[in-house]
């Protein structure tokens, strides 16, 4: 079973400053819970081409959770609609401080 690695990218928004992004990142990781086949991992680039980057680097155990979680890029599941829905005004937090984009990886050669 192939691991998907989601890979979610930030631009922060003008007068956003790191510290307040950062902060906001990592209280948001202690109270939005990783639903199961999955584990996030908020990460910012230390060296090289990106350093100074954020990304938010999320692991699903495999294609198949990553369908059953997200059935396609735009549509959540029931247990992940709950979630957004449960921690909704934290998300809309975060959408006020960064704009994001992501793409799935999936494993090749597993």
């Amino acid at each position: 079973m192939a691991k998907v690695f989601g890979i979610h990218t930030f631009e922060l928004r003008p007068g956003v400053t790191e510290a307040d992004f950062e902060r906001y990142m990592i209280e948001a990781g202690r109270q939005i819970p990783d639903l199961p086949g999955e584990k996030s991992y908020f990460v910012k680039g230390d060296r090289g081409e990106h350093a100074g980057a954020y990304l938010l680097i999320v692991v699903i155990d495999s294609v198949a959770d990553r369908e059953r979680l997200y059935p396609s890029p735009t549509e959540l599941s029931a247990e992940a609609l709950q979630r957004f829905e449960t921690y909704k005004a934290i998300y809309e937090q975060g959408e006020s401080l960064a704009t994001h984009a992501f793409t799935d990886y999936v494993v090749l050669g597993e």
